[in-house]
């Protein structure tokens, strides 16, 4: 009867995994959320772990890489975003150095920033407003006012 509950158990896992990757702790969460127990659901992660199915690194790695081509936002937002899917701060300051350099998240805020003031014309009255929404995006006030004095400069050189 055990076997046949972590058998079954396992064969969820492998379904949730066919839908896209998923996080140790995401996936531990849903079987248990399936009904099944946190023994049962922390053994069949452990044993899908060992077999490669699950690796919280490589999880991390393609969703910042899909977030930043699809939907792109600073470090801070990401961080959130990956704490909450139940990975470990090292995990997610380890890839986050890799593949968002400062320099590329500079990038990103400006091209974020570039469209947003496409929609908002006046520059001086909506400054304020671009700082919010960058911060929403997950930017550092750092990253913001870097991102705000490379939009002004090439504002001033167009001129």
């Amino acid at each position: 009867m055990e076997e046949d509950i972590y058998q079954k158990a396992k064969d969820d896992a492998f379904r949730l995994l066919s839908y896209r990757e998923r996080s140790q702790y995401e996936l531990a969460s849903r079987l248990i959320k399936k009904g099944y127990s946190k023994n049962v659901a922390d053994k069949v992660v452990n044993h899908l772990k060992t077999l490669g199915y699950i690796d919280d690194y490589r999880f991390c790695e393609k969703y910042v890489r899909h977030k930043i081509k699809n939907n792109p936002r600073g470090k801070m937002l990401l961080y959130y975003e990956l704490r909450k899917k139940g990975l470990d701060e090292g995990t997610i300051r380890n890839v986050l150095e890799e593949m968002v350099p400062e320099e590329t998240e500079i990038n990103i805020g400006i091209k974020l920033a570039t469209k947003w003031l496409h929609h908002n014309h006046n520059i001086n009255k909506k400054l304020s407003k671009l700082k919010r929404y960058l911060n929403r995006k997950g930017f550092s006030l750092y990253i913001i006012h870097k991102i705000i004095n490379q939009i002004e400069n090439n504002n001033e050189k167009t001129y």
